[in-house]
């Protein structure tokens, strides 16, 4: 009885989530394959009074690719061909909030500031362009993540 116990504690310890065979880069925190949906949110600023917040919107699977620099999209024509590249349903969320700073503020700047596994913790906008902070990971992924910043200068 005792040897079954201790094989029986082993195995649970193996094979539990989080445990010594769980894959690599998976945590408890984030699954490895999530489903194509965004997470909006508020990125950091520089933290001088008056400067602008920039929006991170996040979506696994979402395909794009980083951008070198931020692109006005205050006209369809530029805000159409920044999505072109972006899952159909990302792309259309990433329209709904554009459109919305325009509306509330004027002129919109976006970029694509990162895909894969490590997303940004923070962004700033400096000039024209926007700033992000990407946390260090050696952390393998199933399915990268395409972070969009949207910033009002």
């Amino acid at each position: 009885m005792r040897r079954h116990l201790g094989a029986l504690a082993l195995a649970s310890a193996l094979l539990a989530p989080g445990g010594l065979l769980a894959a690599c880069g998976e945590s408890d925190d984030a699954p490895a394959e999530a489903p194509a949906t965004s997470d909006t949110g508020t990125g950091g600023t520089d933290g001088t009074a008056g400067s602008p917040e920039v929006e991170l919107l996040r979506a696994s699977d979402a395909g794009g690719a980083v951008t070198e620099e931020a692109v006005e999209v205050g006209d369809e024509a530029a805000l159409a061909g920044f999505l072109e590249p972006l899952d159909p349903a990302f792309g259309a969320e990433v329209r709904a909030r554009v459109e919305t700073l325009a509306e509330q503020d004027g002129r919109v700047l976006a970029s694509v500031v990162a895909v894969g596994c490590a997303s940004p913790t923070s962004a700033r906008l400096s000039g024209d362009d926007i700033e992000v902070d990407l946390p260090k990971s050696d952390e393998q992924c199933r399915v990268p993540v395409t972070t969009v910043a949207l910033a009002v200068p």
